[in-house]
This record gives C-alpha cells, sequence and structure tokens, in this order.
C-alpha cells in the first residue's frame, strides 16, 4: 500500500529518482491512533523508554515510516527488514547493499531519506518559540557564521538553518559526535567536513518546521541544486499503511 503513495504519474519515485525524502506531519489531536505494530523488540523498548508521549509517538512514526518506504524499496516485508548499527551507531539495513537511509524527527513531524546510490543525512527542527542562543551559537558555529546569524532578521531561523545543515551532514557522514559542529564549515548550499563535501537542500516543509537534506558530493562533481523529491504525507496514511500489514506470529 505504502507503494501507491510512492509513485506519481504511475512511476515508482524510488526509481525514477536516486534520491528522495518523505516527510509526515503528526496531528494535534490526542485521540490519533497509532500502532507499533511494524517496530521490532528493540524499537519497542527504545520508544517505551521516552517519558512524554508526543516524543514517543514521534519516533514510533519515524521507524514505521522508515520500515514502510525501505519495504517498498526492497520488496520485502516491513517486519522481515533487519537492521545493525555500525561502530560509530549509524544504523545500517541488513544484507542490502545500495540502500542507503536517515531519518529524524521532532515536535511535530518526522522526515525519513533514502538514496539508492550514495550516503545521506537528514534533519528537522522545530522553529517554536525559541529565542536565539548566542552561548549554543558559540559552541557549533564558526565566527563568521555566527556573525551572519546575528546580522540576519530572524536569528534563531538563522541559527536553525546552519544548525540543521550541519546535523544532516553530520548524520550522513556516520562518524556520530565525533566530530565536532564547528568544524564543519556551511557555505551557500554546501557543507564541508575534515574529509568530504557535502550538498545540502533545505526545506520548510510547514510554517513551523525547518528540515535539512545532505548527500556526499562526488569527486570533481559540481554541488547539485536540481529539485529533490520531497513526498508530505498525512500522518492517518502512515497508520493506514501499517495496518494494512498483519503482524507475524
Amino acid at each position: 500500500m505504502i507503494k501507491n503513495h510512492l509513485t506519481t504519474q504511475g512511476q515508482s519515485l524510488t526509481d525514477e529518482h536516486d534520491f528522495l525524502l518523505v516527510v509526515v506531519g503528526l496531528s494535534n489531536l490526542v485521540d490519533q491512533p497509532w500502532t507499533m505494530s511494524l517496530l521490532n523488540d528493540k524499537e519497542r523498548y527504545r520508544a517505551s523508554r521516552l517519558v512524554r508521549l508526543d516524543d514517543r509517538r514521534a519516533y514510533v512514526a519515524a521507524h514505521t515510516l522508515k520500515r514502510l518506504v525501505l519495504a517498498a524499496v526492497t520488496r520485502l516485508g516491513p517486519h522481515s527488514l533487519e537492521f545493525y548499527d555500525d561502530a560509530y551507531g549509524k544504523p545500517h539495513l541488513d544484507g542490502q547493499k545500495g540502500v542507503y537511509f536517515n531519518l529524524s524527527h521532532t515536535h511535530g513531524m518526522v522526515a525519513f531519506a533514502y538514496s539508492r546510490v550514495i550516503d545521506v543525512g537528514v534533519d528537522i527542527e522545530f522553529l517554536g518559540p525559541e529565542i536565539y542562543d548566542r552561548a549554543m551559537a558559540a559552541m557549533t558555529l564558526t565566527p563568521d557564521e555566527i556573525l551572519s546569524v546575528e546580522r540576519a532578521a530572524d536569528p534563531h531561523r538563522a541559527f536553525l538553518l546552519y544548525w540543521t545543515a550541519k546535523e544532516a551532514a553530520m548524520k550522513a557522514e556516520g562518524k556520530g559526535m565525533s566530530m565536532p559542529m564547528r568544524d564543519i564549515h556551511i557555505f551557500n548550499d554546501t557543507a564541508d567536513t575534515h574529509s568530504k563535501h557535502w550538498s545540502v537542500w533545505h526545506y520548510l516543509p510547514s510554517g513551523q518546521h525547518i528540515l535539512a537534506f545532505a548527500r556526499r558530493t562526488m569527486t570533481g562533481e559540481e554541488p547539485a541544486y536540481s529539485a529533490l523529491p520531497c513526498l508530505v504525507m498525512e500522518e492517518a496514511v502512515l497508520w493506514e499503511c501499517a495496518d494494512a500489514f498483519s503482524a507475524p506470529r
């Protein structure tokens, strides 16, 4: 069923494009039904450790989305997908080559990034009512980036544009927190880490969210600025797709 939502004009988005973003907005309805039926024991345990219901629901939604999209890509059942973490804690799909993915979740929204060719990273943040945090900026931005943020009309939003770009690049690189954010340099739509260059796309999937997608720029390749497919899915559709698969016994 998820395949029906990953197609346009009869063409599969995962076949037509090397990269894909899927975003699900989470409703404010407290009685919105949701299910952990597709998650394995490890994922359910991690969900149960989250105290706030909103955080738990976002986590479950993100990992449900992960399983549904990867099931469509691999043509395997979402329950049968097995994952493992590498030495840096980055998850990989076991037994499958050419499947690169990353996910992110925040208040009110989850995002999943997929590629069939190269490492990708995604970060999504809630704008909220927060104000610009100078101390946080000093720990994460370069002096030039701080100057740019503090000259912006909305410093908090400008800060999050840098933050999400760096987070997405870090997640794509897959080295965890071993890479200080200040060592990642953002210029226009690129991110430079110690050893790699990343192309970065920004999206505003809602009036309250900022999303960044990063993928590695190949050697000798100019950064790509072409449109990246971003599918927005309703939360009810996500749970409907999950319910379409009966839990294995």
